[in-house]
């Protein structure tokens, strides 16, 4: 069922009802700042000593994927249910979504998870490791890091390539755009040593602009002899993923309210309103930059982020508590940037949200129905 919300149009920034806000926490609660954000594990892939993507001998190397993990000293090796088993090794930061740590002695198949400095511990690794004895046994194999990559994502879109005993001549690699076919980008990947893990990663462009949305497939074949023929004997392998350049922002169940152009007191509405409990999570739908953070009386708390290279203004309104992204701040697409409210002129829970052409809003732009996009967004992410 369609619900109407009143929603009342916006005023410029520089109305004296519009203020700036700073650092202000979520729910406006008084809570203490932990000193790091706890860490996130996501997958755990073999580097150096395999025997599969997933498989690592005591004394091998392993890769964490995750985020929040500059704190990250240790890495837990859960083993079986229960803690009894557990045993943990010094870890070391790679970049921003990795962690290695050496596979102990002693260390069991399981789950894996990364701990701080502080001693705060993320949740365990969906997938698990296996302890295997002997390493470079196996064919080769590929496998997409994640399987969902978002614009300006902090982990790119990365295939993991196993050696296993036979890559020795190396590996040619295509990028596929779904379901056309068309070939996006190539690598060729020199010989991989056996029992080891490489790793090649798309930036996410096409001919230097903006990949399109949508499935992608790396497509690996392995190099016969001599390096100018593909093996007939070893079909290629494929392994997917979905880009998102957009993320749809509300993360709840969630209904359509008052869409673009309705009419009001004086006004017509600028935006579509999203219905959804208070509460409900809110992400940036589109990295860029914090334009305006601040609180009206008849939007509440709003946010409003210039979307990187689209030229298009991006605003949320009646926002739970006001933001704690400061203006200026970048955002990446996906970034939690607060929680659905009820403030300003609103009469029930929702995200009241607008698009503005460049260049934007309120500084010479202008409001266009956001309907299709968050349909868009919404269906893939």
């Amino acid at each position: 069922m369609v619900v109407a919300v009143l929603s009342a149009i916006y005023v410029a920034p520089a109305s004296a009802s519009a203020q700036s806000t700073g650092g202000t926490a979520f729910g406006g609660s008084a809570a203490p700042v932990p000193s790091a954000p706890p860490p996130v594990a996501s997958s755990v892939t073999c580097r150096i000593g395999c025997s599969a993507l997933n498989a690592a001998r005591p004394g091998g190397t392993v890769r964490v994927l995750g985020s929040q993990v500059d704190a990250v000293t240790q890495v837990v090796f859960a083993g079986r249910r229960g803690s009894a088993d557990d045993v943990s090794a010094p870890a070391r930061v790679v970049d921003a979504t990795h962690v290695e740590a050496v596979v102990p002695q002693g260390a069991h198949s399981g789950p894996v998870q990364l701990v701080n400095a502080d001693g705060t511990t993320s949740r365990q690794t969906r997938g698990r490791l296996r302890i295997a004895g002997a390493a470079g046994a196996g064919s080769l194999a590929a496998r997409v890091a994640q399987r969902r990559v978002l614009f300006d994502g902090t982990a790119p879109a990365t295939l993991d390539l196993y050696g296993g005993a036979a890559a020795g001549n190396g590996v040619s690699i295509d990028l596929l755009h779904q379901p056309d076919g068309a070939v996006v980008a190539h690598w060729d990947v020199g010989p991989i040593p056996s029992g080891t893990v490489q790793s090649i990663s798309w930036d996410a462009t096409v001919d230097g602009a903006p990949a399109p949305e949508g499935r992608y497939e790396f497509h690996v074949t392995q190099v016969a002899g001599g390096g100018a023929v593909r093996a007939a004997a070893a079909p290629p392998t494929a392994a997917s993923f979905v880009y998102l350049g957009h993320m749809f922002p509300v993360r709840g169940a969630h209904t359509y309210g008052d869409g673009f152009g309705v009419q009001r007191t004086g006004h017509t509405h600028q935006g579509v309103d999203v219905m959804a409990a208070c509460g409900t999570p809110l992400v940036a739908a589109r990295g860029g930059v914090v334009k305006y953070n601040g609180t009206h009386p008849a939007a509440g708390n709003y946010l409003v982020i210039d979307g990187a290279d689209t030229g298009v203004d991006t605003v949320y309104m009646h926002l739970r508590a006001p933001s704690p992204l400061k203006k200026g701040a970048a955002v990446r697409t996906g970034q939690p940037i607060g929680f659905v409210g009820q403030t300003g002129d609103a009469t029930a829970c929702h995200l009241h949200f607008e698009e503005w052409s460049a260049p934007g809003w309120y500084t010479g732009g202008a409001a266009f129905d956001p309907l299709p996009d968050l349909k868009a967004w919404d269906a893939l992410s």
